[in-house]
C-alpha cells in the first residue's frame, strides 16, 4: 500500500493512517493546531505526521511553494524512513508550485517513487471544468465532450457562454421567449458561487435550464453524487448531497432506489473509463421524474465530499451515514464536544465503533463538519439530533451563583432578547427600558450601539437621572441579540470596572440563556453573581410549554397540572410539527383556535386560525407552539379585554397585586389598575402563590390571566424573565411608592425627539421629575420612530384614592397630545359650492389616514365631498381613513333590498359587481339594475361586464359598447383563467376580449381593464403571458385576481409585477397575508398590489373526486377582518395596509375622487376605534350611513331593533360628546 503526502488543508487529517501518511497544513492558528492535536490523540498519530507551514502567505499554495528549511526537513525526515515505498502527493488541485515540490522531494530523497495525484494541463484543459457537459453557444455545431464520447447520458438543456451577449443568446434558445422558464447560471470554474446577476468573475459560465428535482420522503432534493480517485469509483456506491438553495451543506447515504443508484454507478463508470483520470473528481446527478440527469462534473479537484466518503470507506463502509456543516456556539472547542459525545456514548471511535458521531473538521468559533454513522437512516438521524443538542449546550463549569436583586450590590444590566424573537422593537426596547432603574454612580448598563435613537434616549436619561457617562457601555450593534455582541473588548471593560470597584456585582439579564452564559461564565472568577434562574430551571419552567400536555405525550401531565390540577387553563396542546397541529386541532374539536409560540413575548407570533388549511401552512418561525381553543373573554366597561397580570422578583410579588393589561389584539399596550372582582383577585393570587411555591424562582417573572365568566384562566407564563410591567412597577417603588400609576405605549414620530417631548411636559406642568415630583408623566422609554413607554403618577391619599385612576387617565390623555409634533394648520381650500348644502364636521380625530398619515384633526364635509382639513387638539380616540372597496359585492342571486343593510357595518361605500360563474340564472341586466339601486341609496356602485366564460356576455352587443355606453361599466370580468369552470380560452379569444376592453376604455376615459379570475390550474398566468407575447396589448390591461391560490401562482405574480403588471389578492385567507409579507420583504412595488374582499362571492367546496358538495359565500366584513389581522398579527402600520384596499385599486381603476381623503374627493370615510380598530361610523358621499346606534337600512331595509336610533341631523358634527368617542 502506498504512503500519502496530503496537502489539502485540515479536512485531510482524519484520513491519516497511523505512522504511514503525513499532512502539510497551515500553521500559526490556535484552532488549526487544536483540531490537529485532537486528531493525533484520537487516531493515534505521530507528531511528525503533521507538518505546519508558514501561514503568513496570502494562500496555502503560496505557503507550500515557500517552505522554510525546518518544514522541508520535517517532511524529508519522515519520508526518508520509507524510501522504498511509493509516495502519493495528493493536493486539492495541481499548481506549478506543487510540481516544484515534487521535484524537490525526488531530488532530496533520491527516489522516483513520488507521484502527484492529479491531472496534466492538457487533460485539465479538455475535461477539467463543467464545460464538458454542454456545447458552446458560439459554436453550436461542435459537440460537447459528453456527446463526443458517445455516452448515452441525459443532461439538462444548456450552453457554455463566454460573455453577456452569448448569455442572452443562450437565454433565448432555452426559454424560446417564455418568461416563465427559469434558468441557472453556473460558473465553470466555481462551485456554488455567483449564480445570479452574473458579471463573469470566474470566466466562462453555463446557462442551464432549471430542473424540477424529485424530492425524497423528508423533502430534500434527490441529488446523488459519485466520487472517483485515479480511475476508480470510491466505494462504487453513490451518496447524496444535502442541498439548501444552491449550496451543499452535507452528504448522506443515498435514499434513491437501488435501480436508480445502479444507473448512476453505470453512468459514472462509463465516464471514468472514457476520460481516464489520474487524479480525483466527482460527478453530480439529480433525479427528475425518476430519471437521472448529469448536472455537474468536478474533474481534477478534490471536493468536500471526498473527505466524508473516504472516511466512511475507511472506517464504516457498510453503515449508513450523514455528514453536515454546523456552527458551534462561541467558546466551544473540539475537546468539549468530544467529551460530551463520549459521556452520552455516541462518540464514533475510528477502528473501534460501529455507530456514533465524529468531527471531520472543527475550527473553534468558525465552523465544524460532523459525521454520524449508524445502522440505518433512523439511527443516523437520531445521532445527528443528539450531537446538535450537545453542540448547543453551554459549558456551565464556571456557573455563576444566583442571588437576590439586592440594593447592597452594584448591578450590571444587559437585557438581550432571546434568539427566537424576531421584532426589531424587542432588539432595542429590552435593553433601553431598564435605564430608569439605574442608580447614579452605582450601576452600569450595556446598550446596543449603532442606533441613534438609543444614544439620544441615553443622553436624556443621563441628564434627568444624573447618571455618569461611565455608567454605559455601547456594543457594536452588529447582532440582533445583545448577548452576541459581548466580545473580548467589552468583557475586558467589564472586568476592569468590577475589579477596580472593590464591590460585589450582580448581572441582571432579561433572561438567562445559553447566549448569556457564554460570556457571563467568563466573569465567574470575580465577585459577580446573577439575578435569574439557571438554564435547567428555565428549560423546565420558563415557557408556555408548561401549560399543556404535548400532543405526542397525552398521558404525561403538564407541569401546571402537577403543580395544581385546579388551576384553570384554556384547553390546548403543545405542538412541534404541522402534523402535531393537525392532531391537536382534531382533539380540540372547535373551529377557532390560537397559536402561541412557547417562547413568545409581548404577543409576538400569536395567530388566530379558523381553518385547518391555515394550520397546515404554519412554519414554526419561533419554535414549538401551544395550540389553544379560542375563548369568549370578559371585557371591561370600556370594551377592552380583561387581562390581569401579576409579577414577582425572587418569588415576592411586586407592585399592588394585579394590574390590568391594556390589550390591543394580541399585544399589550400598557397597564392600569385592575378592575377584576375580589373573587377573581383572590383566586388569581392563590394560583400565583402555588406556582411560586412549586417552582421556587430566584429571578424575575410573571403570569397573565384572562377573565372568562368572571373567573381567572391562566393564559401565559412569563417566568424566568423580566416582563414589561416590571419596569414601571420598580420605577414607581423607587420614586413614587405612594402613588398609583397608569402606563401606556405609544410610538413617537420619527422627527420628534425626547427632549422636545420633555420640554412640553415641563412647560405644561405635568413632568414627573424623579426624586422631586409626586405626580406627573415620565418617559420610561422613548425611541423616536420606533417605540415609547410612558408612566403617569397621580396624587393619592386615603380620601381621594378612588379618584387616583382618573387623575392618571387625565395625565395620559395630556401626554398623548404632547407626543404629536407641532405643525401649522393645513390651508383650507375652498371650491365653488351651491348656495345650499349640508355640512358634516368630524372633530378631534386621533389620526387621519389619507391613506398616508396627514397632520390634521378635523374634517369638514360639504355636500358629497371633503371640503377642508384643520389641525387641532385634543383627540377623541378615532382613526379616520378612506373606505375600502371590494371587487365583487353582488354575486348571489338575492333581491336587492337584502344586500343594503350589510353595507355600512362592513365599511363598504364603493363596490364593483360581477356575475362570476353563473351567467344563466343571473344576468348582466340584473347586475346593472342592482348597481343603479345602490347608487340611488348612497353607495357608489360599478360593474364588470362579462362573466367566467369567453366570449364574454354583454348587454349592448359588445364589451366595447358596454364600457362606452353604460356609465357603471368599467371593464370586463371575471374572465376565468386556468380554472376548470372557465371556457378554457385560447390566446386568440383572450386577445379579442382584451383589445375590445382596452379600446372601450380609451374611448370612454375609463380603466378598460380585463379582470381575470385565476383558478387552481397548473397553467398559472401562462395564458396571459402568451397573449401578451403574441400582441401589443400592455400588461396593465389585465388584472389577475385570487393570486393567493398557490405558492407557484404567488411566485408567478411576483414576476408579473416586475414586468410592470398589477395583481389582486382576496383578503380572506392566510395565504394572501403571507404573500403580501413576501412581496414586501422582496422589495416589490406595493402600489402594484391590491386586495379585494370577494364579498358575496361563491365559496364552493369539492370532495376528493372533484364533486361539488356545498356552497357558502364571502362576507363583506372580511375587509375589516383583513385590516385587523394585518395590523395586529402581521404588525403592519395602517399607512402600509390601507393603500392596498383604497388608493391602489382606485388609481388603477381610474375611479376619480375615490380611495383617498383629500380636498375635493368623495366623502367616503370610516371612523375606527384607535385601540381596537372597531368600526364606529361610516360616511358615504357625505351621507351618514352608520353610527354606533344607527344603521342606514335603505328604502326596503328591515330595521334592526338593537341598532335603531335617531337618524343623525342633516347638519351635525362628530365630536367628543358623541357615542363614537
Amino acid at each position: 500500500m502506498s504512503r500519502e503526502l496530503l496537502t489539502t488543508s485540515l479536512r485531510c487529517i482524519p484520513l491519516l493512517r497511523s505512522n504511514k501518511d503525513i499532512a502539510v497544513i497551515p500553521g500559526g492558528h490556535e484552532s488549526t493546531r487544536e483540531f490537529a492535536e485532537f486528531c493525533k490523540e484520537v487516531l493515534t498519530l505521530k507528531d511528525e505526521q503533521i507538518v505546519y507551514t508558514d501561514d503568513q502567505q496570502r494562500s496555502f499554495n503560496e505557503s507550500l511553494g515557500n517552505f522554510t528549511d525546518s518544514v522541508k526537513d520535517r517532511v524529508l525526515s519522515f519520508a526518508s524512513k520509507s524510501q522504498d515505498e511509493e509516495w502519493l502527493l495528493i493536493p486539492f488541485s495541481i499548481t506549478s508550485r506543487l510540481r516544484d515540490l515534487e521535484v524537490v522531494l525526488k531530488r532530496q530523497l533520491g527516489t522516483k517513487n513520488i507521484k502527484i495525484v492529479g491531472e496534466s494541463k492538457e487533460w485539465m484543459s479538455r475535461f477539467g471544468n463543467r464545460g464538458v457537459i454542454h456545447r458552446h453557444v458560439s459554436d453550436l455545431d461542435k459537440l460537447s465532450i459528453i456527446e463526443e464520447l458517445g455516452l448515452d447520458i441525459t443532461v439538462p438543456r444548456g450552453f457554455t457562454c463566454s460573455d453577456d451577449k452569448q448569455l442572452l443568446v443562450a437565454f433565448r434558445l432555452l426559454t424560446d421567449g417564455d418568461p416563465n422558464v427559469q434558468v441557472v447560471i453556473k460558473p465553470i470554474l466555481s462551485s456554488g458561487q455567483g449564480m445570479l446577476f452574473y458579471d463573469f468573475p470566474y470566466g466562462d459560465v453555463i446557462l442551464q435550464e432549471y430542473l424540477q428535482v424529485d424530492r425524497s420522503p423528508d423533502g430534500m432534493h434527490v441529488s446523488p453524487t459519485v466520487q472517483y480517485m485515479q480511475n476508480d469509483l470510491l466505494d462504487g456506491r453513490p451518496c447524496e448531497r444535502i442541498i439548501m438553495g444552491s449550496m451543499t451543506y452535507g452528504l448522506r447515504s443515498c435514499t434513491a432506489t437501488q435501480e436508480f443508484m445502479d444507473k448512476i454507478s453505470q453512468h459514472s463508470s462509463r465516464l471514468v473509463e472514457a476520460i481516464a483520470p489520474s487524479g480525483m473528481g466527482a460527478f453530480a446527478f439529480t433525479s427528475v421524474d425518476g430519471k437521472p440527469y448529469l448536472t455537474d462534473a468536478h474533474a481534477g479537484t478534490l471536493c468536500m465530499e471526498h473527505f466524508t466518503k473516504l472516511f466512511h470507506e475507511m472506517y464504516a463502509k457498510d453503515a449508513r451515514f450523514c455528514s453536515w456543516n454546523f456552527y458551534p456556539h462561541p467558546g466551544m472547542d473540539v475537546w468539549t464536544l468530544w467529551t460530551r459525545l463520549c459521556d452520552r456514548n455516541i462518540a464514533f471511535m475510528p477502528g473501534k465503533s460501529k455507530r456514533g458521531v465524529f468531527p471531520l473538521l472543527f475550527l473553534k468559533n468558525t465552523t465544524a463538519t460532523l459525521i454520524s454513522i449508524g445502522v440505518d437512516d433512523a439511527d443516523v438521524s437520531l445521532l445527528r439530533s443528539q450531537a446538535e443538542h450537545v453542540m448547543r449546550l453551554v459549558d456551565l463549569s464556571n456557573k455563576i451563583e444566583s442571588v437576590a436583586l439586592s440594593e447592597n450590590r452594584r448591578q450590571l444590566w444587559i437585557q438581550s432578547p432571546r434568539p427566537e424573537y424576531k421584532l426589531v422593537t424587542q432588539r432595542y426596547n429590552l435593553p433601553n427600558r431598564c435605564i430608569g432603574l439605574l442608580r447614579p454612580g452605582v450601576d452600569v448598563i450595556v446598550l446596543p450601539g449603532g442606533h441613534e435613537p438609543t444614544r439620544e434616549f441615553w443622553s436624556f436619561m443621563k441628564d434627568v437621572l444624573d447618571l455618569g457617562e461611565d455608567q454605559v457601555i455601547f456594543s457594536s450593534g452588529d447582532s440582533y441579540c445583545l448577548d452576541d455582541d459581548i466580545n473580548e473588548t467589552i468583557l475586558s471593560r467589564l472586568r476592569s470596572i468590577i475589579q477596580s470597584s472593590g464591590n460585589s456585582w450582580t448581572l441582571v439579564p432579561y433572561m438567562v440563556t445559553s447566549n448569556f452564559q457564554r460570556w457571563a461564565c467568563q466573569l465567574a472568577d470575580l465577585d459577580v453573581s446573577v439575578f435569574g434562574e439557571d438554564l435547567e430551571w428555565v428549560q423546565k419552567f420558563g415557557s408556555k410549554g408548561i401549560l399543556h400536555r404535548h400532543v405526542r405525550s397525552l398521558d404525561t401531565p403538564s407541569i401546571i397540572e402537577e403543580i395544581d390540577p385546579n388551576i384553570r387553563v384554556a384547553r390546548g396542546y403543545g405542538c412541534s410539527t404541522v402534523d402535531d397541529l393537525v392532531e391537536a386541532y382534531k382533539l380540540l374539536d372547535c373551529k377557532e383556535v390560537v397559536i402561541k409560540p412557547v417562547f413568545g413575548a409581548a404577543g409576538e407570533g400569536i395567530i388566530f386560525c379558523s381553518e385547518l388549511e391555515q394550520l397546515k401552512m404554519y412554519d414554526f418561525p419561533m419554535g414549538d407552539v401551544c395550540l389553544e381553543e379560542f375563548l369568549d373573554l370578559d371585557k371591561a366597561p370600556d370594551g377592552l379585554v380583561l387581562s390581569p397580570a401579576m409579577h414577582y422578583n425572587e418569588g415576592v410579588l411586586i407592585g399592588k397585586g394585579l394590574v390590568d393589561q391594556i390589550m390591543v389584539g394580541t399585544s399589550y399596550m400598557g397597564w392600569r389598575k385592575s378592575g377584576a372582582t375580589k373573587v377573581f383577585q383572590k383566586t388569581a393570587n392563590r394560583y400565583m402563590q402555588n406556582v411560586i411555591q412549586a417552582t421556587k424562582p430566584r429571578g424575575p417573572g410573571g403570569v397573565d390571566f384572562l377573565s372568562v365568566n368572571g373567573l381567572p384562566v391562566l393564559s401565559d407564563i412569563n417566568t424566568g424573565r423580566f416582563n414589561g410591567a416590571h419596569f414601571p412597577k420598580l420605577f414607581q417603588a423607587r420614586y413614587a411608592p405612594d402613588s398609583s400609576f397608569y402606563c401606556w405605549k405609544t410610538a413617537p414620530a420619527l422627527d420628534f425627539d425626547v427632549y422636545a417631548f420633555w420640554s412640553r411636559l415641563v412647560s405644561n406642568g405635568i413632568a414627573f421629575i424623579p426624586g422631586k415630583s409626586t405626580r406627573g408623566i415620565f418617559p420610561l422609554l422613548f425611541l423616536r420612530g420606533l417605540s415609547g413607554l410612558y408612566v403617569a403618577f397621580g396624587d393619592t391619599n386615603e380620601e381621594a384614592e378612588a379618584l387616583d385612576e382618573h387623575a392618571c387617565m387625565a395625565l395620559h390623555d395630556k401626554a398623548n397630545n404632547l407626543l404629536k409634533p407641532s405643525v401649522p394648520p393645513l390651508p383650507v381650500v375652498s371650491q365653488q359650492m351651491q348656495s345650499r348644502f349640508k355640512l358634516t364636521l368630524i372633530k378631534n380625530a386621533e389620526a387621519i389616514f389619507a391613506p398616508e398619515v396627514i397632520n390634521a384633526k378635523h374634517i369638514l364635509v360639504g355636500g358629497t365631498q371633503l371640503h377642508s382639513f384643520q389641525s387641532a387638539s385634543p383627540s377623541t380616540g378615532w382613526l379616520i381613513c378612506p373606505s375600502p372597496f371590494p371587487s365583487r359585492p353582488l354575486h348571489p342571486p338575492r333581491p336587492l333590498p337584502s344586500l343594503l343593510p350589510l353595507r355600512p357595518p362592513a365599511g363598504l361605500t364603493t363596490v364593483v359587481g360581477v356575475l362570476g360563474t353563473d351567467c344563466v340564472s343571473r344576468s348582466l341586466e340584473n347586475l346593472l339594475t342592482k348597481c343603479r339601486g345602490l347608487n340611488e341609496d348612497g353607495i357608489t356602485a360599478y360593474m364588470w361586464t362579462g362573466a367566467y366564460r369567453i366570449p364574454a356576455p354583454n348587454i349592448t352587443g359588445s364589451v366595447r359598447r358596454d364600457i362606452c355606453l353604460l356609465e357603471q361599466c368599467i371593464g370586463v370580468g371575471e374572465c376565468a383563467i386556468s380554472d376548470h369552470r372557465g371556457s378554457q380560452p385560447s390566446s386568440e379569444r383572450i386577445l379579442d376580449v382584451a383589445s375590445d376592453c382596452r379600446v372601450g376604455g380609451l374611448l370612454s376615459g375609463k380603466a378598460g381593464v380585463m379582470y381575470c379570475h385565476m383558478g387552481f390550474g397548473d397553467g398559472l398566468l401562462q395564458p396571459l403571458w402568451k397573449a401578451m407575447k403574441e400582441s401589443d396589448i400592455p400588461i396593465t390591461t389585465f388584472l389577475p385576481t385570487h393570486m393567493e391560490r398557490s405558492e407557484a401562482l404567488i411566485e408567478d405574480g411576483a414576476r408579473w409585477i416586475r414586468k410592470g403588471g398589477y395583481v389582486d389578492f382576496t383578503c380572506r385567507t392566510v395565504k394572501a397575508r403571507l404573500a403580501l409579507r413576501k412581496y414586501h420583504q422582496e422589495g416589490l412595488p406595493m402600489d402594484h398590489v391590491m386586495v379585494s374582499s370577494d364579498s358575496y362571492g361563491s365559496l364552493p367546496s369539492f370532495d376528493d373526486d372533484g364533486n361539488l358538495v356545498r356552497y357558502t359565500y364571502g362576507h363583506p366584513k372580511a375587509f375589516l377582518q383583513f385590516i385587523w389581522k394585518m395590523y395586529f398579527q402581521e404588525q403592519w402600520p395602517l399607512d402600509r395596509i390601507l393603500p392596498l384596499v383604497t388608493k391602489n385599486p382606485a388609481k388603477f381603476l381610474k375611479l376619480k375622487g375615490k380611495g383617498e381623503i383629500s380636498v375635493g374627493s368623495d366623502a367616503d370615510v370610516l371612523l375606527l376605534d384607535k385601540n381596537t380598530l372597531k368600526l364606529k361610523s361610516v360616511l358615504a358621499k357625505g351621507e351618514v350611513m352608520m353610527t354606533p346606534k344607527w344603521v342606514h337600512q335603505g328604502m326596503f331595509g328591515t330595521p334592526n331593533p338593537e341598532k335603531v336610533g335617531s337618524k343623525p341631523k342633516r347638519s351635525h358634527s362628530f365630536n367628543n360628546n358623541t357615542s363614537c368617542c
